[in-house]
Parts: C-alpha cells; sequence; structure tokens
C-alpha cells in the first residue's frame, strides 16, 4: 500500500525515514537536572520504535527554567556530557533514527511539582520563579520575579549556549519551547506580558524576546543545522495569543533560517477547551498552507489511520505521536502493519527491521 505516512521528508538537511516522530515528554525522573540510567534505556526504546524522529523532553536552558526539581537540563557541560551518552545510546537501538532537543525555560511555571501542579518550596529543591511580568500566577503557582529589562538578554544568551551544547552532544536538531505557558509564550501573549518596556506592549515589542532567542540560537549553532520552534497556536481566550498572532511569529522564524515548527495551543491559563481526536490539528494547517516551514501536527492522534488522514488532508508534514508511543513502544512497525505497508517497503534500516 502507497502510504504519505511511511513516505521520506525533509526537515532542512535531514532526510526522516517516514513522517511519525515522537513528541518532547517530560518523564520527571533527573537529578539536578543530569541524565540518568533511567533516560539511557528510556530514549533507546523510544528510539527503537520504527518512528522516524525522537525529540528529547523539555530540557532546560538554566537552573531556574526546569518545570520541575527533576527535569532535564543544558546549562553546564556536565549535562551535555549527559545528553551525549544519550544520544549514544538512542544510536545504538537505531542508526538510522533522528535526535532533536528541545530548549525550554518554564518561567512562571517552573518549580513545580508533577503530582500536584503546584510549587515546589525551597525546602523541597524549588526556587524562585521569574517571568515577563510578576502578574497572574498559575493556579497553584507562586507569583513570580518580574525579569529587569538588562536581564533579559542574559536569558536570550542561555538559549544560544544550550544551542551549542546540544550541537557538541551530537543531537541531529533542536526545538525552541515557546508553547503551553512557558517563558517565552509568556512574552509573547498580553494576558502575562504587562511589561512597559522594550519587551512589552506592542506586538512587536512582545514578540522581541522570542525573535532573539531564534536568531542567537541560530547563529550558535551551523549554518545548516535543523533549528524549530513550538508554538501554542491560540490561548483559547479572549484577549489572548490568537492564530493570526502564531502565523506572524512563524513568518519571523522562516526568515531567520528556521526549518520547521510544532503546532500546539494552550497551556497559559487554565480554560475550558473542546479536545477531541485531532482537535489541534486546524492550526496546523493554516501554518501549512501559509508558510514554507516543514510543519509538525499533535493533539491526540493514537492510530495510524489518524495520521495517514491527517497528511492526505495536507493539515501537516509530519505527525506527533505521544502518549500512544508510551502505549506501544513499537509504535511505527504497528502503524506499518496497520495500513497494509510491507515491512521491506518501509524506509527503515534492515538490520534493524530482521531483529524484529
Amino acid at each position: 500500500m502507497q502510504t504519505i505516512l511511511f513516505s521520506e521528508e525533509k526537515i532542512g538537511k535531514l532526510t526522516l525515514r517516514n513522517r511519525l516522530v515522537v513528541p518532547p515528554m517530560c518523564m520527571w525522573q533527573a537529578q539536578d537536572g543530569k541524565v540518568n540510567d533511567f533516560h539511557l534505556q528510556h530514549y533507546a526504546q523510544l528510539a527503537g520504535a520504527g518512528m522516524a524522529a525522537v525529540t528529547i523532553e523539555a530540557t532546560a536552558v538554566t537552573p531556574d527554567g526546569r518545570i520541575s526539581p527533576w527535569c532535564l537540563g543544558i546549562w553546564d557541560d556536565d549535562h551535555a556530557e549527559g545528553i551525549a551518552a544519550m544520544v549514544k545510546a538512542m544510536r545504538k537501538s537505531d542508526p538510522e533514527v533522528k535526535i532533536l532537543l528541545q530548549l525550554a525555560h518554564a518561567g512562571r511555571k517552573a518549580s513545580c511539582s508533577p503530582k500536584t501542579d503546584c510549587t515546589v518550596p525551597p525546602a523541597e529543591g524549588g526556587w524562585q520563579t521569574v517571568a515577563p511580568s510578576a502578574l497572574i500566577p498559575h493556579q497553584g503557582v507562586e507569583l513570580p520575579r518580574a525579569l529587569e529589562e538588562g536581564e533579559v538578554g542574559q536569558y536570550v544568551q542561555a538559549f544560544a549556549s544550550a544551542a551549542a551544547r546540544a550541537v557538541l552532544a551530537g543531537v541531529d536538531g533542536v526545538m525552541i519551547h515557546a508553547a503551553h505557558g512557558y517563558l517565552i509564550h509568556e512574552f509573547l501573549s498580553p494576558l502575562s506580558n504587562q511589561r512597559t518596556d522594550a519587551y512589552g506592549g506592542s506586538f512587536d515589542k512582545r514578540l522581541r524576546f522570542a525573535v532573539e532567542v531564534m536568531a542567537a540560537v541560530k547563529q550558535a549553532v551551523p549554518a545548516d543545522f535543523p533549528v524549530g520552534i513550538r508554538v501554542s497556536a491560540t490561548d483559547w481566550l479572549d484577549g489572548g495569543w490568537q492564530l493570526q498572532d502564531t502565523l506572524e511569529l512563524l513568518r519571523r522564524a522562516e526568515a531567520l533560517g528556521l526549518s520547521f515548527a510544532d503546532i500546539s495551543t494552550g497551556g497559559l491559563l487554565p480554560c475550558p477547551i473542546k479536545v477531541a481526536p485531532g482537535y489541534q490539528l486546524p492550526f496546523a494547517a493554516q501554518a501549512k498552507q501559509q508558510l514554507g516551514l516543514k510543519i509538525l501536527g499533535v493533539g491526540l492522534i493514537t492510530n495510524a489511520f489518524q495520521a495517514e488522514t491527517a497528511l492526505q488532508l495536507e493539515a501537516c508534514d509530519f505527525v506527533d505521536i505521544g502518549r500512544a508511543v508510551l502505549s506501544d513502544p513499537l509504535f511505527g512497525w504497528h502503524a506499518a502493519r496497520d495500513l497494509g505497508v510491507e515491512l521491506n517497503q518501509v524506509p527503515f534500516s534492515k538490520s534493524f527491521a530482521c531483529t524484529r
């Protein structure tokens, strides 16, 4: 059977063997931001799932950028050495899989407990969080400290330095996390950015931090090294960040030389969302229609038929499969079977196929 799902496609210089991508999913297993045996085993398993690419979970560019005290970091060379060991384990599992890493700063949603979504106190390993404005804390989260204008550049540089370490660690590309109510998204949305300086107020000023991060990351990596961005296409709230804002941000990303965009939604503030399979794909479709970036679609896509349909309808170029691949560690292989694709026609490693 001929499918789009099991056809090759490029992201920048990378040729991906199919259209299945594992999105970043936090595992809450690190100590002091460092890779341990859990990560080596977990990511090696994901690499063997028959997907085209695996994205390493949100990896903090500064210590205060971790979502929780148990999140990965890449703010110094010791952390990068751990990422390099994880990359080695993934390539041993499947030499053909492409490895992306998400660069992140959680902003006012940092220092949280994965169990309660509430702030972890300093006595238990938590810290003072930072944000564009000392306003509107996320529910259950302590009020953040507003960044001084002179401090913002330090965080821009932190993203750039982290990107350079990711290159040395051997990943194939990086994804800048600008979604889900974390630091870059907080600067973008008028609901969380109430600054009156060069980084807030007008639309262009609210975009400034994101644009500076993208430009700095591109400058920190080789010219042909793929850089992408994950965005929340809408806050799902009146007066918040909307689809047209996202499209303009992505136009600037494309102009800066970014290769891809992962289109998610929400996360800034609690709000009712009508969730259904593929509910975020219409936003991805708009980005695909209007931009030259490769578009990753996401949102309760759990089987091969949904994924193939999304591609047939030209809603995206690649499909993120998250929870479903955790449930089924051979998701890519099973997707080929379900679509009637002969294994010897699937662009997987032949040697890897023989072990299955």
